[in-house]
This record gives structure tokens, sequence and C-alpha cells, in this order.
């Protein structure tokens, strides 16, 4: 099934089960299918057809009204490209998605698996657990707070800015793929909010 965007742009939608897939875009210098094309699939959205906004209507072309199946020439580009998930989202207990450099960056400073480590842990897996709830899930509010929770330890001298810039990125990323310049200004409001308040295993100061 096709559908044209207000914006002139294409939604292509086709049929999957088993395996699961991942999102991508298409200008990430990481995973991508191709230049401009974006994959939405496990853990991310897309705007159903008929949908009106200010800008236009998102209307299907053609006759067709359902999403075929997933060809097997795209199943194979989409493996080939790192698209296939290892285990679908809500399979995977939220504190395993923390990357490790998060701990460890926190870690390397506290000398120990201290309060502030474990509060990193947690409002960082907040935002990657986000990746399974495409809506509702909270996901401004949770990557304000772990970016709030970030400033406060790099004003306390437990974690770097770069460290903590470029950890907030990638857990945004994961749980919104495709929205770089709108997590980019959350996580710098939270940032700029927390180190005005550092964070110890005391708590704010």
């Amino acid at each position: 099934m096709r559908v044209r965007t207000p914006s002139g742009g294409l939604h292509v939608w086709y049929r999957t089960g088993a395996p699961t897939y991942l999102c991508s875009t298409g200008s990430s210098s990481g995973r991508a299918l191709a230049w401009q094309v974006d994959v939405r699939a496990a853990g991310g959205y897309i705007i159903a057809p008929g949908t009106q906004t200010n800008a236009g209507t998102y209307s299907v072309l053609g006759s067709c009204r359902h999403p075929a199946p997933l060809p097997d020439w795209l199943a194979q580009e989409l493996t080939r490209t790192g698209h296939l998930a290892t285990a679908a989202p809500e399979q995977a207990a939220a504190h395993n998605l923390v990357p490790p450099r998060a701990r460890q960056a926190v870690l390397s400073v506290g000398g120990g698996r201290t309060a502030v480590a474990r509060a990193l842990d947690t409002v960082l897996a907040e935002v990657l657990a986000c990746a399974s709830v495409p809506e509702g899930a909270g996901f401004t509010g949770k990557l304000n707070r772990a970016a709030y929770t970030a400033g406060g330890l790099i004003a306390s001298g437990h974690l770097q800015e770069d460290q903590a810039e470029q950890l907030l990125t990638q857990a945004a990323a994961h749980a919104r793929p495709g929205q770089d310049r709108r997590c980019a200004q959350i996580i710098r409001n939270g940032l700029i909010a927390g180190a005005r308040r550092p964070l110890t295993p005391q708590g704010r100061t």
C-alpha cells in the first residue's frame, strides 16, 4: 500500500510477521537501507492514511487498501543493512538496554556501583524502553529527566559533558529514530537545567 504525505513524500506499507526488523533513517551514518529512505518497524510509528493535519491529508494512492507481504528481496536488503533484530523490544528488560559505556563513565569516577551510577542507569533505561511504545510513553519527559540527571552528574564531576551528550543522543535515537533535531533540543535544555544543581550520592545540592 502506498500513501502520499502532505509534503509530497511517499510511504510504502508492507505486512511482516517474524522476524522482527529495526527502525532507521536514510540520513544515518550507521544503519540505513538507502539514502533518504527511512524504515519504520519495531519501536517506530507512522501516520495512518486518511489522517488530516494542518499541512494536509495522508492519502492512499491507487485502489490497494491493505499492505502486501514484505517482498523477499526487501527482506534480504533489510537483513544485509543491519535491520534484523536479534530479539523483539518487549523481550528485553529495560536495564539490559543501558549502554555499558554509561555505567563505565560513572564508575570510572565514582570508584564503585554508587547511587549516581544507578540513577544514570535508571533514567537511560526509561528512555530506551520507549522504543517498544510508539506513542503515549512519555518520551519527552523521560528524555528530559535523563538529561537533567546527566547535567547534575556533569556539574558534580561524575560525568564528562561529551560522554553525556553521546549517551543521551544514542538512547534518544534508539527510542525515536528520525527525530534528531527535536531530541537534541530536549537534551540541551535538560543538561543546562541539571547543571544548575549538581548531583552527588547524597542527592542534589
